[in-house]
């Protein structure tokens, strides 16, 4: 059985949102080295799964793809602190990031959130 990659996801999806998640996909892995993405072709989501003994098992972040958005899912979102008020949602615990320009996908409250909902991961 062949693995589906993030690369193939992409590829399925117009040039613009490829550029674009591509670049989102860059900023996580640059502000989290010790992650693998896990890629859910149903879905069209890129999973972001922290490595190691330190950290919780499992999802800490969820790329979302549709041939017309980009959405950063935040699995812990309630417990994150947003003074730039990038999140979206309410109840529950999830909370979602709309990422519409290249400025969104490197914004410093951005890799703030990222940074925070990886300490949430430490055991």
């Amino acid at each position: 059985m062949t693995q589906y990659k993030a690369d193939d996801l992409l590829n399925a999806m117009p040039d613009a949102v490829a550029e674009l998640a591509n670049r989102v996909r860059l900023t996580i892995m640059e502000h989290t080295p010790d992650c693998d993405e896990a890629t859910i072709p149903a879905a069209k989501s890129i999973h972001y799964i922290l490595q190691g003994p330190d950290y919780i098992p499992g999802p800490f972040l969820t790329l979302a793809l549709t041939p017309r958005s980009i959405k950063l899912h935040f699995l812990y979102g309630d417990q994150l602190s947003d003074p730039d008020r990038l999140l979206e949602g309410f109840g529950g615990r999830q909370r979602i990031a709309a990422i519409q320009s290249v400025d969104d996908a490197q914004h410093p409250g951005l890799i703030g959130l990222i940074d925070q909902a990886r300490k949430l991961r430490k055991r």
